[in-house]
């Protein structure tokens, strides 16, 4: 694997020290996309745990570079690549949201909504919940819930489902749980809503934020309380679109 324009090229692998302990505090310099594969095998041989830990963050560190490199991802165990991947999204979770064109909210066609994603509805009906089994690679269906309201959004959490339904004419959206375990569905909490536009949801923490351009809901899904909260937050100022929620992971340190 060529390094990239600009990047060090570290020590090619047949001038790796033959003791990596020794030279441990200044792997750090040494460790190229060349080479550092071979580090990694030189390390685990001789059990250098503090420089296999550099290499393991040299590669969360240019994970792209290492994911499109078959030779040398493709050498990787499932436990290391997880380890890699999971470094590489540490940092600090902050939700930001997307705005997409809201031609259908608007009477628009689709003929007229180039940007329109299908993940982007203006309130689509969940009719069906599939559970994949990757020891049988099969799909399940789960057991169906009827209600009043429009499904607008779900959201997994553990072992549970949360699906968020909206109810225009009562102007209000009802939250229905189903266990994966028992496989059966549960009614949950209720809130009014004074524009009861549908919305999408991303997961922070312990809270499920439920955004359209109106207004912020805070779902709360802790073991002790679940629920929503009573302070309604405040949306983008200036949102035309629809908004789809994320969570986006920030190394503040770099």
């Amino acid at each position: 694997m060529e390094a990239s324009e600009g990047e060090e090229s570290g020590i090619p692998a047949r001038d790796l020290p033959s003791h990596l302990g020794s030279a441990a505090p200044d792997m750090s310099q040494q460790i190229s996309a060349e080479n550092c594969y071979e580090v990694l095998t030189k390390a685990k041989s001789e059990g250098a745990e503090d420089v296999k830990e550099r290499v393991y963050r040299y590669m969360s560190d240019h994970y792209l570079q290492v994911l499109r490199t078959p030779r040398m991802y493709g050498r990787l165990t499932a436990g290391e690549r997880e380890l890699i991947l999971a470094r590489r999204m540490e940092g600090t979770k902050v939700l930001a949201v997307a705005e997409s064109s809201d031609v259908y909210d608007r009477g628009g066609s689709q003929e007229n909504s180039r940007s329109q994603s299908p993940l982007l509805p203006s309130g689509s009906l969940f009719s069906r919940l599939l559970r994949y089994d990757p020891r049988r690679d099969e799909w399940e269906e789960c057991p169906f819930n009827e209600s009043r309201g429009r499904s607008t959004d779900m959201v997994a959490h553990r072992s549970l489902v949360y699906r968020f339904d909206v109810d225009r004419e009562r102007a209000g959206v009802t939250v229905y749980k189903y266990n994966t375990v028992v496989k059966v569905w549960h009614g949950g909490a209720s809130f009014p809503l004074d524009n009861p536009l549908p919305f999408r949801c991303a997961m922070l923490g312990d809270l499920i934020y439920c955004v359209n351009r109106s207004q912020m809901l805070q779902f709360e899904v802790r073991e002790e309380r679940e629920g929503f909260l009573p302070e309604v937050l405040r949306s983008p100022a200036e949102a035309r679109g629809a908004l789809m929620p994320f969570i986006l992971c920030l190394n503040l340190d770099k």
